[in-house]
């Protein structure tokens, strides 16, 4: 979210800050993203902290407690070959005796079923 003249504009997920200029504004830093438009750096995601692998085998999606995650009453499954961003620079988690790296907030697949791209 974004403050313009003391009104709310949204940005959608996925918007891509190019050059953006770092200020701190109240001991909070945003980025400046336009003529008195801000966006606080909390709420952006920078590239330096993900890491692309591609999965060499079909994955199941993972939470925190080692189950798997469904959608609708569904597992959720991704596919071989499907090219994805590793949070924390690739930090590996045990979760039980599995090794899994994070992909999204509550979400893991495993090690084992990945590869460097």
């Amino acid at each position: 979210m974004a403050k313009r003249h003391g009104r709310d504009d949204i940005f959608k997920k996925g918007v891509v800050l190019r050059n953006p200029q770092e200020v701190t504004i109240k001991k909070l830093k945003y980025y400046k993203v336009g003529k008195d438009v801000y966006i606080k750096v909390s709420s952006t995601a920078a590239d330096k902290k993900l890491k692309r692998l591609v999965l060499i085998r079909n994955s199941y999606v993972y939470n925190l407690k080692g189950k798997v995650n469904k959608v609708h009453g569904k597992r959720l499954l991704l596919k071989k070959g499907t090219n994805i961003n590793v949070l924390h620079d690739g930090k590996v988690t045990k979760i039980g005796k599995h090794d899994y790296y994070q992909i999204g907030t509550n979400q893991y697949v495993k090690v084992v079923n990945t590869a460097l791209k």
